[in-house]
């Protein structure tokens, strides 16, 4: 732990959250304008992108 408390710990668990809905809704959007065929191919380096 590194001396946050509680309340720190879940404003800051509620902020992530609050970053990555609109993130995960990004890769979506930006999935569905890949061209058909690309992500099965192997080439959307998004997939491996980890959404914090």
């Amino acid at each position: 732990m590194t001396g946050r408390t509680s309340a720190d710990q879940s404003e800051l668990a509620e902020a992530r959250k609050r970053i990555a809905e609109p993130a995960t809704e990004l890769a979506i959007h930006r999935r569905a304008a890949e061209p058909a065929g690309e992500a099965a191919a192997g080439n959307a380096p998004w997939l491996l992108e980890e959404i914090y």
